[in-house]
């Protein structure tokens, strides 16, 4: 596993010397990530973890928008240049392993995009790396999971694994709450109506999921002390709340992106 990672962290260190290396552009995600914090309920100031952050794109998004970011990457040069780029006194980042952070139970929500720990076959078998995540989540927090993926059949890359709507429910269905649907930028489509346009078109989309961290332990069945009143009392109730009042199966009100 260490000479896996250090293998992955030399190709992006060889990647990321090229700035702007995806071609971000924040004006196309910026909508997403604000529909995003909106169901989600996190308000200005929450404390939001950016795992696989790269070169801290979407770490700036999150700090632009007020919130407390800490942008992890295993990419020493794609941490330099976050750095450069993002840096602020609400936005900090860090090389690490983001499956190793000393930040257990310390974060509002886990952002992941395109992370590459998900882009392996069989997506069911990632659940150690969900587990992990939600690990740095404070009770009633939320992992956010945004994957880029094509589903039209023909159009394949031989590098990212382009998961399916199914596989990625599959991936997910044993977390009480999670919701996972897939959406295209521009087009507010419901998750079903979004694939079929993929698979006619070719137009790539999104795989999004919200996995809220229960307060109950799963492994003890304790319940861990109540939290004080507050901001995490009412994000609690607003990711419950956002569950049931949003990610009905197959509706959508988000848009999209792509890749």
């Amino acid at each position: 596993m260490a000479e896996k990672n250090e293998s992955l962290a030399s190709a992006y260190n060889r990647m990321y010397s090229q700035a702007h290396y995806f071609r971000y552009h924040s004006f196309l995600y910026r909508k997403c990530v604000k529909s995003i914090i909106r169901k989600t309920g996190l308000r200005r100031g929450a404390h939001v973890l950016d795992v696989g952050c790269g070169q801290g794109d979407f770490s700036g998004l999150f700090g632009h928008l007020g919130f407390q970011v800490v942008g992890v990457d295993f990419s020493a040069e794609g941490i330099r240049q976050a750095q450069a780029k993002y840096a602020a006194d609400n936005v900090r980042f860090e090389v690490g392993d983001g499956l190793r952070l000393p930040y257990q139970g310390k974060f509002d929500a886990v952002f992941v995009r395109a992370l590459s720990l998900y882009n392996v076959p069989g997506l069911e078998g990632t659940k150690d790396v969900t587990d992990a995540l939600l690990g740095y989540l404070k009770p009633g927090g939320v992992l956010i999971f945004a994957y880029p993926s094509n589903q039209c059949p023909w159009r394949k890359r031989s590098t990212w694994i382009w998961h399916s709507l199914a596989d990625t429910r599959r991936c997910f269905v044993g977390y009480p709450n999670a919701k996972v649907y897939y959406t295209i930028r521009a087009l507010p489509l419901p998750s079903f109506l979004a694939v079929l346009v993929s698979k006619m078109t070719g137009i790539g989309g999104e795989l999004v999921a919200l996995i809220c961290r229960a307060s109950r332990n799963a492994h003890t069945g304790r319940v861990p002390p109540r939290a004080a009143t507050g901001f995490r009392d009412r994000q609690k109730a607003r990711c419950a709340g956002a569950t049931r009042r949003w990610w009905g199966e197959g509706a959508s009100s988000l848009s999209g992106v792509t890749r």
